[in-house]
């Protein structure tokens, strides 16, 4: 919730205002309703990525403990996925 309207994130209770291209990451991680991942084309379209090197980690290199924190590479899969704990989970619906 304010992560899409107030366009801050927020980690252990501290508050990390987010770019646009950051808000975009994390909120297409937390659209996907199946399970909350999604490959690196997808989220390359879903931040308006340009070029061909994209790396979601470099979003959030002025901030790099919100993407480490929610943000987790599957690279058997080839997947981003969104690190919510369980107990976090309700919020996300």
């Amino acid at each position: 919730r304010h992560l899409r309207v107030h366009e801050k994130g927020f980690v252990e209770g501290v508050e990390y205002a987010q770019e646009p291209r950051q808000q975009a990451l994390l909120l297409a991680l937390m659209d996907d309703l199946l399970d909350h991942e999604m490959d690196e084309e997808a989220l390359k379209t879903a931040c308006a990525a340009q070029g061909q090197r994209f790396k979601s980690s470099k979003v959030f290199a002025h901030i790099p403990m919100v993407y480490t924190t929610l943000v987790r590479y599957l690279s058997l899969d080839g997947r981003y996925q969104l690190r919510i704990p369980q107990q976090d989970r309700s919020w996300l619906h």
